[in-house]
């Protein structure tokens, strides 16, 4: 099964990502909340004073969702079937390395 995928700027330095009723708000290009199945999330890291307005903005308030790590962020995109390239291959791209 694939998952539509949909991105939508909401604001400035805000990004929604859709996969299928699944959405992602990246604040800049950090994912940090977003709605499940379980309902609203967001990241209990803290980035920034603008980030956190970002998220609060998203979900409506600063009380709003359940606190999961970034990791779980990901993973929740990752289970999306989303694309995950293996280390080696984002290691290549971010440091240049040789492509064979």
């Amino acid at each position: 099964m694939t998952n539509e995928l949909k991105l939508k700027s909401i604001a400035s330095n805000m990004t929604e990502l859709c996969i299928g009723s699944t959405s992602i708000l990246f604040s800049y290009d950090t994912p940090v909340a977003g709605w499940d199945d379980k309902g609203a999330f967001r990241t209990l890291k803290h980035y920034s004073a603008t980030t956190t307005k970002h998220i609060n903005k998203y979900l409506g308030g600063k009380d709003i969702g359940r606190e999961i790590s970034p990791v779980a962020i990901l993973n929740i995109i990752n289970r999306k079937g989303v694309y995950t390239p293996p280390a080696d291959q984002v290691e290549n791209f971010l440091f240049g390395g040789v492509q064979s």
